[in-house]
């Protein structure tokens, strides 16, 4: 039963300054909103989706190719998405566009992903200028697609939606986190304060040391009133 009544008195103080938690938690939220504005550029994405077309045998039968040719397709689309991350085309899109940085910073900002059983494929460009992120996501298309008629003779890639001007990734999730942060700081800073005082404030302060309480003597805070005058 102390314990519990403890670990009551203990939330309660946490509630009654509840201004502390709202305050680290802003202040860690200010505190990021300061370091995005101030040293970190913002972050632009833009996406283009690949569509493969596999061959077409003439000598065999037309379903039966569409249903062979569909499935090497689709077991060979990690090996199109590692031809595209591949430092010969990246190398390419490096010198056409005259980006800075080295091969593996652009392969870093490039990701591949496609869907299972699915002969298409996204390529996503992050880089920290929209137009830049929409033309290496162009040019990288490009390239693989000259790269796949090179390597598989018969199979196209074609573009089946086009790359946009990038997008600002949003950052909410780095306000979100900063805010929980702040707040887990400020109830630690209340309980380690209230820990850490020698001020006995209410009968639950006293029943830790294991003395017992044999009564409350009421307080008021108006000045120059008696607790019990009638008048």
């Amino acid at each position: 039963m102390l314990e519990t009544n403890i670990f009551r008195n203990y939330i309660n103080k946490l509630l009654k300054r509840w201004y502390l938690i709202l305050f680290f938690s802003l202040f860690f939220i200010f505190c990021v909103h300061l370091v995005k504005s101030n040293f970190i550029d913002t972050e632009y994405e833009s996406s283009i989706e690949l569509l493969v077309l596999p061959s077409s045998d003439k000598n065999k039968e037309a379903n039966e190719t569409d249903e062979s040719s569909v499935r090497v397709s689709i077991q060979l689309m990690n090996t199109y998405m590692n031809i595209i991350r591949s430092t010969k085309v990246l190398e390419d899109v490096k010198k056409e566009l005259d980006l800075g940085g080295s091969v593996q910073q652009l392969k870093n900002s490039i990701t591949v992903s496609s869907n299972e059983n699915s002969l298409s494929m996204n390529i996503t460009v992050k880089s920290n200028a929209a137009d830049k992120s929409k033309d290496i996501a162009t040019t990288t298309a490009r390239i693989t697609q000259e790269q796949i008629k090179k390597y598989f003779t018969g199979n196209q890639m074609v573009v089946l939606n086009t790359a946009v001007k990038g997008v600002p990734i949003s950052s909410n999730i780095y306000y979100v986190v900063a805010g929980i942060m702040g707040a887990w700081v400020g109830m630690i800073y209340i309980f380690i304060e209230l820990l850490l005082t020698r001020k006995i404030r209410d009968e639950i302060d006293i029943q830790q040391f294991g003395f017992p309480v044999v009564g409350i003597i009421g307080y008021s805070k108006e000045k120059g009133k008696k607790p019990f005058d009638k008048r």
